[in-house]
Order: structure tokens, then sequence, then C-alpha cells
């Protein structure tokens, strides 16, 4: 049998009565809860910078904005705090149109895409998905996560095998950096002086991420017989343990040998300039291993004389021998000024020699520079440059090192190809030219400050002129005569 329930004549007239009231109770809306637009302004963006989300809603209490998660990509409020994407929050005000900003960061090397969606609620727990309206932004890259590498000792230097090493940087953007270490035969890094198990070569050295800027110390060892020059390379981290090595800087460490017990051997020389007038004054510095001493030697060239520049009285040194007569410490610098009586520039060539316990100098295992000297008053003009074959220090005991290279086309800041990694590496050569000494690959800021160095040391440019800090014909052109035989 069916039963139907007929409710009571009274109970029907409060029913009735209620909704001739218009009561009405749980979730029963006039409007459908609905975000009826979503703007953003921009749409497209770059990085860091902010941009506005515009809406109008109908029949809701408040909304909830998320953006999906992309790798590379974080999100901030206008205050500076995060906010976090994936996640539901609470923006705006019970309202029928609201707005607000984000600025988005974005370490990945190339543009990105970021889905926004925007939820109504209709009390503090209860979202309206249904009723949900999503955009899209577009997010440049940053341009450069790591602005500034340095190294101590400087890459100019020679570093003693075992001692340590400061990689320092600045960054910007990115959560936080790691260090590749080249692979070099016979080179091992080690993260401190007593640590057994060398850092990884060729990829990520550290476990875990290190800080956007700092620094890190570390010790190299080289088991070879000559030095070797090993590059260190800061990558940003793009997130999750992945790093964008196209937005990365380098610099390079020279690693002297181990030296072998009981066989003096100069380490490194370095000059303070590889071209002076006449009698100007010229600092020299050195290191040797193993050794009780060292001596200078500087190679005989007619109508150039050396003094000793530190003494009250004009002394001149003899050439072509042991220049002074007691011993020079096995690690030290001094100074001399080189006379030129001739009406050209000439090349000079000074050799450093360890000296082993009983008295007894090394030819075989010294270093040699090469200098130029030009006349008092010279205008160093590119015409009047004379082509030297060493650079201000070398790397090799007794062999004339240089650095070969056919520069063919301008540079300019912002650049990045191989005539920027030459560049760097030949200006990297006189600290006082280019004292970051990083090799990158990329025309910063860093690179034009030495070009423009370069440029008032050899007169070719000044302040007024427009191509000031560029690599243009004149410039191309002093760096030819200089780079190449």
């Amino acid at each position: 049998m069916r039963h139907s329930f007929v409710p009571p004549i009274g109970a029907t007239l409060i029913i009735f009565a209620m909704m001739c009231s218009g009561a009405v109770y749980g979730h029963v809306h006039a409007n459908t809860p609905s975000i009826t637009s979503l703007v953003a302004t921009p749409p497209y963006v770059p990085n860091n910078y902010t941009t506005t989300l515009s809406w109008n809603t109908t029949g809701v209490t408040g909304q909830k904005l998320m953006f999906d998660c992309v790798l590379g990509v974080t999100a901030k409020n206008t205050d500076g705090t995060s906010f976090p994407c994936g996640t539901r929050q609470s923006v705006g005000a019970q309202a029928a149109s609201d707005s607000f900003g984000l600025s988005f960061t974005n370490v990945t090397g190339g543009t990105r895409d970021v889905h926004l969606t925007l939820y109504p609620s209709i009390d503090t727990s209860t979202d309206y998905d249904t009723g949900a309206a999503s955009t899209v932004i577009s997010v440049q890259p940053s341009f450069q996560p790591i602005t500034n590498i340095s190294i101590t000792p400087p890459a100019t230097s020679t570093t003693p095998s075992g001692a340590p090493i400061t990689l320092s940087w600045t960054g910007v953007d990115a959560s936080g950096v790691n260090v590749q270490i080249a692979c070099i035969e016979g080179v091992k890094v080690f993260a401190s002086p007593t640590a057994t198990d060398p850092l990884p070569c060729g990829l990520p050295a550290f476990s875990s991420d290190l800080p956007i800027s700092g620094n890190v110390t570390v010790y190299a060892t080289n088991t070879t017989s000559e030095p070797r020059t090993l590059t260190f390379t800061v990558l940003p981290e793009i997130g999750g343990a992945t790093y964008d090595a196209t937005r990365s800087l380098s610099t390079n460490a020279t690693i002297a040998p181990v030296p072998i017990p009981g066989k003096p051997i100069a380490t490194s020389l370095f000059a303070s300039a590889m071209r002076l007038l006449s009698n100007d004054i010229l600092a020299i510095s050195w290191s040797t291993a193993s050794s009780t001493g060292a001596n200078l030697t500087f190679s005989c060239v007619d109508g150039l004389t050396v003094y000793v520049a530190s003494s009250t009285e004009r002394i001149a040194l003899p050439c072509g021998t042991t220049a002074f007569a007691s011993p020079l410490p096995a690690v030290g610098s001094t100074t001399i000024s080189i006379s030129n009586s001739n009406s050209y520039g000439i090349s000079m060539t000074i050799t450093i020699l360890p000296q082993d316990s009983a008295g007894a100098y090394y030819q075989t295992a010294s270093r040699s520079l090469t200098t130029t000297i030009y006349p008092a008053g010279a205008n160093f003009a590119a015409n009047q440059i004379q082509p030297t074959t060493t650079p201000a220090i070398h790397t090799e005991p007794t062999t004339h090192v240089r650095h070969s290279y056919i520069f063919s086309r301008s540079l300019q800041r912002g650049s990045r190809n191989v005539d920027v990694q030459a560049l760097q590496t030949f200006l990297a050569l006189d600290a006082s030219i280019y004292p970051e000494g990083a090799v990158s690959g990329y025309y910063g800021l860093a690179t034009e400050r030495a070009v423009k160095r370069f440029q008032k040391k050899y007169l070719l440019a000044t302040q007024s002129d427009s191509g000031f800090g560029c690599v243009g014909p004149k410039t191309r052109t002093v760096l030819n005569t200089l780079t190449t035989p």
C-alpha cells in the first residue's frame, strides 16, 4: 500500500508565510556567486614588476586568489611579503569590484606564463568554484641573477697548492646559488684543509644551496708539474636543485704545482705594468717554494738601464746576471725604474731565480715576464705601441706565454660571445685594468669599466667620446696589436 504525507493545514500556512516573508535558510542566493570579470594590467610584465588584478563580482561575500606553481617563478604582495603558489589566499573585501597587486620574480632564464584563478566565496569557509574566473600573466626573466664575482687570491696571481681560495659573489632574485668547478687533470678541490674527499667537478659542487650573496672558501691541490688554471662558476638556482648556467658568472684561479721537496721553484712573478714610460716606477712581486731566497735578472738591451727605485741614490743594476749582491726574500717585492735612451719603445725580460740552501740559483725553475719601456713623453697612440712577447704574468717556468686572439667584431655592454671571453681573459692579465678578473663571456658593467680603463691607458677614448667603454675599430686595432704575434 502506498502512503502519502499531507502536512497539516497549519504547517502549510507557516511554510507559505516564510516564503512570502523572504526568509531563506541554507545556501540559497538570489544571484549565483561568480566572478564576472578578471583583468590583469599589464598582462606582460618585466621581472619584479607589479601587475594589478581587477575584478567584478556578483552574489559573493569575498574572494580567494591562487596562482599555479611554476618552477623558478615566485610572487610577492605589494608590501614585499611572499604570496605562496598553489594555495588559495583571501584577497579584497566584500565588494562588487576590487583589485589586488602582485609582483613576480622569474629566474628560469626565459619568459614564463603564470595562470591565476579568482574564486568567489559565499562565507568564510565555502568557495563557489563554478563561479571562478582565470587569467594568464607572462613574466619576463631576471636579466642577470649573479651581478658580481671575485676571487682571493686574485685571478692574476698564482695560488700555492693546498692554500685557501675564497670565492665571493653578489646576486639578486634567485633563492640561492651553487658553485661548479671545472674538471682539470691533476687538480682536486676540497671543502676544508683536512677533508679527504674532493668536491665533485663538472656539476654543482655542494649538496645544499649557498646564499644568493655570500662567499665560500675551498682548497685546491695540483699534483702535476705545471701550474693549472681552474675555473669556478657561480650558478643561480631556478628551483628544485635546478640551476641556470646561461646566467652564471665565472672566474679563474691559477694553482701552483706541489713543490718537489728539496728542489727550489719560482711559483709566481708579477709586474705592476706591462708598459711604462722611461724612469717610471715599476713594482715587481714574486713567490718561490722550497727555496732560501731569490734574485732577479734583467736582459741586456741597448739603451735600457735599470735602477733601484727605493734607493736615495741613483744606483744602476747589472744586466745579464743576478741583479742584487745579496739574495732577495723567497717571497717578496721590490720597486725599480728603467731608463730608455732610445727614441722608440723597446722590451726587456725580467726573471726571478729561486735559490737553494747551498746558495745556487735555479735558471730551469725560474719565471719570466716582459715589459715594454717607452721614451719619456711618448704618446701611447695605437700606431706607437710595440707588441711584446709576454704578458705581465706567467704560469710556465722560463716560457714566454702570450695571449693570442684576433678581435674582428665590435663589442659593447650586453654582448655575450666567445670574443667577450677572449677580451676578459686578456684584460684580466692586468689587475689595474680588470681587478675583478671574471671570465664569463658576458659584457657587463665590470667589463665595461675595464674597457674604459684600457682606453684611457692607451689614449683611445675619454668620457666625452661616444664609443667610451665599447670595443670599436680603434680599440680592436690596439687589442690585436697587443694579443697577436
